[in-house]
């Protein structure tokens, strides 16, 4: 039986931090869990999957290099 997907290590999350932090600014990201805890949940029953990091993008050119940041990683 599967326990689901794989969490990131912790490694790869502080470079993903790093590189965003090279773009946006430091209040456009959270890494503080009781910033993340209420993104892991939802109204499904599936349980409680807190993020790793939380971006507050303020434009489309933010969505864009956040996510060229994670797949390049």
């Amino acid at each position: 039986m599967s326990s689901g997907p794989s969490r990131p290590s912790r490694e790869l999350v502080e470079r993903a931090s790093r590189e965003i932090l090279r773009i946006l600014s430091p209040s456009q990201l959270r890494r503080d869990p009781d910033a993340l805890a209420p993104f892991g949940r939802d109204d499904s029953d599936a349980g409680e999957f807190p993020p790793d990091l939380l971006v507050f993008a303020e434009s489309t050119r933010d969505v864009s290099h956040v996510l060229r940041i994670c797949q390049e990683l």
